[in-house]
C-alpha cells in the first residue's frame, strides 16, 4: 500500500512541476547558458519550494497554510518584483562570459540560483492549494490518513518533482552544442523579457482580484 502511496506522489509532484511557468523558464535559461548543474540546482530550489508546501498541505498544518493563503497579495507582489528583478538581471547578464566560464569549468555561484528559484516558488501560495485539491482527490485527509502513508506520498512528491526537473534539464542539455553563441545571446533576451513580463502581470494582477 506504501508503495501505491509513492506512485501516488509521484504523478502529482509531476503533475505540479510540469506547467512551464517562470520558474520553468529560468531552468532552461540557466541550463543553456551556464550548464547542467546550474539547471540541476535550479530545478532543486522549485522542489525544495515545493515539498515546503506539500508538506504543509499534506499535514494540515492550518496555522501556517492560512496565514500563507491570507498573505498571498504581499507574496505575488514580492515574487513579481522578484520575477522583474530576475529578468532584468538576465537581460543585461554577459551571456558570452558565462558560457565561457562554463565551458572552462570555472567556478559558479549555484547557491544563488538556488535560492532565487526557492523564493520564486514559495511567493505563490496557491500551490498549497494545487497540493490540497490533488492530494484530497486522491482520499486522503489530514486527520484520518495514517502518518507514514501521508509521510509516503509526501516523499513520492519530491521524487516526482526531482524526476521532472532532472528530465527537462537533462533534455535541453542534449540540445544545448547546437545552439550557436549568437542564438544564445537572443534567447537570453527574448527568455529575459518574457520573465519580466511574467513578473509585472503577476504583480499587476493582484490590483483586479
Amino acid at each position: 500500500m506504501l508503495i501505491v502511496n509513492i506512485i501516488e506522489g509521484i504523478i502529482i509532484g509531476i503533475m505540479v512541476s510540469a506547467p512551464l511557468g517562470p520558474v520553468g523558464i529560468i531552468c532552461i535559461q540557466r541550463t543553456l547558458n551556464k550548464g547542467r548543474v546550474a539547471g540541476y540546482i535550479s530545478g532543486l530550489g522549485a522542489v525544495v519550494g515545493d515539498i515546503l508546501y506539500a508538506i504543509f498541505a499534506g499535514f494540515g498544518i492550518t496555522v501556517i497554510t492560512n496565514f500563507l493563503i491570507d498573505q498571498q497579495v504581499y507574496l505575488r507582489v514580492f515574487g513579481g518584483a522578484l520575477l522583474v528583478f530576475v529578468g532584468i538581471r538576465m537581460f543585461f547578464t554577459d551571456t558570452v562570459k558565462q558560457v565561457k566560464e562554463q565551458r572552462l569549468k570555472k567556478k559558479q555561484n549555484v547557491l544563488s540560483d538556488f535560492i532565487s528559484v526557492f523564493f520564486l516558488t514559495i511567493s505563490n501560495p496557491m500551490t498549497i492549494v494545487a497540493f490540497g485539491i490533488l492530494i484530497a482527490s486522491l482520499g486522503f485527509s489530514s486527520k484520518e490518513t495514517g502518518f507514514f502513508s501521508m509521510l509516503y506520498l509526501i516523499l513520492g512528491i519530491m521524487l516526482g518533482a526531482m524526476l521532472w526537473w532532472f528530465v527537462l534539464v537533462t533534455l535541453v542539455n542534449l540540445f544545448r552544442d547546437r545552439f550557436k553563441l549568437k542564438r544564445l545571446i537572443w534567447i537570453n533576451k527574448i527568455t529575459a523579457i518574457g520573465v519580466v513580463l511574467f513578473g509585472l502581470f503577476a504583480g499587476i494582477s493582484v490590483f483586479f482580484n
